[in-house]
């Protein structure tokens, strides 16, 4: 479309994809087709290979930081790079931040160690981190430790499900969420139960800070070691993309 105005085709496949890019610019940066129209015929590469896959997976994120959307909308316009160069730098420092929360929250949802584990007991490839196998198991044993306090956690949960079923916990992450606001409220911690429930805490605060260690390091290496690349999965919900790895793209 390099120099062309949009024009519908009349092939229903491509004019539904014509007509989403140009919805999906919209919606992101408040373009209307004149802009966009303006913004393709003045630079197409920074259309192309900055603000559409960056819009693109801002949208499929979740992310709803628009302070980040400001911050790549500048560093795309000041840009000297093109092509690949563009994506490469809008990926690491911008796309990637965009899914650092929905990350970490599905790797701090899984509540059992035996949900990291495939049939044969050995870690998926997505969970693949001995580390972060460990801070799972002992969050684990100690929500279990918490079942003879179940008669003090119900009432700050203010759930009527079964906190515990054959001496398995079954809290959720909301539910650490919940207890942590309450027992912050609380001042006295002599009682055995608070007790016990700050260690649960502890350790899912210490699973969060090396889950975001390992984010870090990663993101400002602007690498991940390969047997750790299902373990950076980009957790998107499109099937175009189910394959589309964290932290994968490389310039060739």
């Amino acid at each position: 479309m390099v120099g062309e105005d949009f024009r519908f085709t009349g092939n229903w496949f491509i004019d539904a994809g014509i007509l989403g890019f140009v919805n999906l610019m919209e919606e992101v940066y408040g373009w209307d087709l004149e802009e966009l129209q303006r913004r393709i015929w003045k630079e197409p590469e920074k259309v192309y290979y900055g603000y559409f896959p960056l819009a693109y997976f801002y949208k499929l994120s979740g992310c709803k930081n628009r302070n980040l959307i400001k911050k790549a909308l500048q560093t795309i316009e000041q840009s000297r790079e093109h092509g690949r160069r563009l994506l490469e730098k809008i990926w690491w420092k911008f796309i990637i931040e965009a899914f650092k929360d929905k990350w970490l929250t599905l790797k701090l949802g899984k509540m059992h160690e035996k949900e990291l584990l495939d049939e044969k007991g050995k870690l998926k490839p997505e969970y693949n981190d001995d580390k972060y196998r460990e801070f799972i198991r002992r969050r684990e044993d100690a929500l279990n430790r918490l079942e003879k306090c179940k008669g003090y956690i119900q009432p700050i949960l203010r759930k009527r499900k079964k906190l515990f079923e054959r001496g398995k916990h079954r809290f959720t992450l909301e539910d650490l969420e919940s207890l942590k606001n309450a027992i912050s409220q609380c001042h006295e911690k002599s009682d055995d139960c608070l007790r016990l429930i700050e260690e649960a805490l502890k350790i899912h605060k210490e699973l969060r800070e090396y889950l975001e260690r390992l984010w870090m390091s990663v993101r400002v290496s602007c690498d991940v070691p390969t047997d750790k690349s299902r373990f950076f999965r980009i957790p998107v919900d499109n099937s175009f993309y189910k394959n589309y790895l964290f932290f994968n793209y490389r310039v060739k």
